[in-house]
């Protein structure tokens, strides 16, 4: 039992951070796949990430890709001699989550990375600016404010919508509080869903 459980902290440490290597995207561009996996973790650690690698410069998503694999095991045993007979039985079972995002620096993906990374800072807001813009809307938006403190679920479902809106051009420009409304929106309307099926 001991085993199963340090094994199954091992795999949630290692899925604890993000990480990224560079590739060769399939227009021969040079970009970053980056992992962010984990039950712990979701597409936001991407995308700090991602803004950590190319700066102020931006980057363009290329793609995303991600999936929920379900996992047991089970162990046991037993023995017994002709004074008593002694059983156990032990099963352990969770989902393996993954998630990478490939990206491309600069805006629109056009620069290099090196480009990107040596880019003055005073082309682009900051991350603290854009950080604090987007706190400023989560801060209008109650019920995002409240998943972000106390819903981990339907946080993380929203940070994953708020990355599949940010790919459609119609949101490319939208500011974040009707972005973020649009997606509280959409997860109301799933839960909505969801209870007509119950």
């Amino acid at each position: 039992m001991f085993r199963i459980l340090t094994a199954i902290a091992l795999v949630a440490a290692l899925q604890g951070c993000a990480t990224s290597n560079e590739v060769y995207l399939a227009d021969g561009s040079k970009g970053y796949n980056i992992r962010c996996g984990g039950a712990v973790m979701n597409y936001g650690a991407c995308l700090d990430k991602a803004g950590e690698l190319c700066g102020p410069g931006g980057y363009l998503v290329v793609n995303q890709q991600g999936d929920a694999v379900p996992f047991s095991m089970a162990s046991g045993g037993f023995s017994a001699n002709p004074q008593s007979a002694v059983g156990s039985f032990h099963a352990q079972s969770g989902t393996i989550v993954t998630r990478n995002l490939f990206i491309k620096c600069g805006k629109n993906g056009t620069d290099s990375l090196g480009q990107a990374q040596n880019r003055a800072v005073t082309q682009a807001p900051t991350n603290a600016d854009l950080n604090a813009a987007v706190d400023t809307a989560i801060a209008k938006i109650p019920e995002l404010a409240y998943w972000r403190d106390h819903d981990v679920t339907r946080w993380n479902r929203a940070a994953d919508l708020d990355i599949q809106l940010r790919q459609r051009p119609e949101y490319q420009n939208v500011p974040f509080e009707v972005r973020f409304k649009t997606i509280v929106q959409m997860i109301d309307d799933e839960d909505k869903q969801k209870n007509k099926v119950h």
